[in-house]
């Protein structure tokens, strides 16, 4: 297994990767008709969402997928359906990843809960599987949503450092159990692997 490719959300101008969602999820492709397949070890649920702020509400901004294409169609070219009025065009790029790119989606979200978004990932704790977990970054926001609007956002750059600290000069590693004396640490941890949190 490969790292994950986050989805991104692009705040007060800075493009930052989503670790964590407290609750539920934001959008599945296949709710909009849409039935992706992994585009390479890398993304194996076959899609990335590019979330942004409009007057404070949520939104997918952009959205990029892979489908499998008709038969008799370049699989690279763009053959998805119109969505949200946008017709999908070829996506940025020559990674060859998605061959779906759909460009100012602008598609509201109604999502109540928190997204931990982060920026600098340190490079020296990446893990070869899944998606990077929060304290691996040098910044973190907390992003409080209610039906969609933006409530409030936190920095928790501070907690994730001494977190690090503490997951770097425990015993184990990041890819064994990890005990401590704080139940609320190992929960932590434990849910931010598969990006929930509380």
């Amino acid at each position: 297994m490969t790292g994950q490719i986050h989805d991104e959300f692009i705040y007060e101008k800075v493009h930052y990767e989503i670790v964590g969602i407290s609750t539920g999820s934001l959008l599945n492709p296949f709710y909009l008709g849409l039935n992706p397949i992994p585009a390479t070890t890398a993304c194996w649920r076959g899609y990335q969402l590019i979330l942004a702020l409009a007057r404070e509400h949520l939104l997918v901004k952009h959205l990029l997928v892979r489908l499998q294409p008709p038969e008799g169609v370049e699989f690279r070219a763009p053959h998805g359906p119109v969505l949200n009025g946008i017709e999908p065009q070829q996506p940025p790029g020559e990674d060859g990843m998605f061959n779906n790119y759909y460009e100012d989606f602008n598609l509201p979200l109604t999502y109540s809960g928190g997204l931990l978004i982060a920026d600098g990932f340190i490079q020296d704790l990446y893990v070869h599987m899944g998606f990077q977990s929060p304290w691996k970054y040098e910044r973190v926001l907390e992003l409080i949503f209610q039906d969609g609007l933006l409530q409030s956002a936190s920095d928790r750059s501070e907690a994730m450092a001494e977190l690090r600290w503490e997951m770097r000069y425990s015993s184990n590693r990041d890819d064994e159990p990890w005990t401590s004396k704080n139940p609320t640490v190992i929960d932590f941890i434990q849910r931010a692997f598969d990006l929930r949190y509380d």
